[in-house]
Parts: C-alpha cells; sequence; structure tokens
C-alpha cells in the first residue's frame, strides 16, 4: 500500500531491488552499509487506506485515481510479508 505519487524512478548502482509491482518498480531497495528503503506503507491496512480516499483524497488526488484505488481495495496484499522483511532485516543487522 501507498499513499503518494513520487517515486523512485531509476535503481541506484549499488542497490538490490526487494520489493516491486506493476505501478513501482523500484518499491524497495537493500543497501550495503546496510541500509534499507521502502515506498509502500505495510502498516497501512484497508481501514487506514479507506479513511485516506474517503477524507483526504477529496480535493487533492484526481475523482478518477481515487475510483482507481478504490475499486483494488480487496485485492490481497502483501503487508504482512513486507513487515516481515523489514523486522529480519534488522534482526540480521542488529550488531552493525
Amino acid at each position: 500500500n501507498a499513499w503518494h505519487q513520487d517515486q523512485v524512478v531509476e535503481k541506484p548502482a549499488e542497490a538490490e531491488v526487494i520489493s516491486s509491482n506493476d505501478f513501482c518498480q523500484y518499491a524497495g531497495f537493500r543497501y550495503k552499509g546496510p541500509a534499507l528503503s521502502v515506498q509502500p506503507h505495510p502498516e497501512f491496512d484497508r481501514t487506514a487506506l479507506d479513511l485516506l480516499l474517503n477524507v483526504r483524497a477529496p480535493g487533492v488526488v484526481a475523482p478518477d485515481r481515487i475510483d482507481a484505488a478504490k475499486a483494488v481495495m480487496e485485492q490481497p496484499v502483501d503487508n504482512t510479508v513486507m513487515a516481515e522483511q523489514i523486522a529480519t532485516f534488522f534482526k540480521e543487522n542488529s550488531h552493525v
């Protein structure tokens, strides 16, 4: 889940892509160092997204984009997978 239009459009040379989808080719990176960056919001569940779409989006986001987002609200999301990847990253790098 994401709530923005800005996104990385070119992969940094030193980055490993760890997540992507049809809309956002570079949704997450792992860097040496270690560092991690992700654009999705695994903390956003359907309730949070529904609130954003119904309260925050009108007047800010084009109506057709709001309708498109609402149309896919029931599709499965990988929030748990993303959260587990983030937790694993920090566990594996807690010594750094």
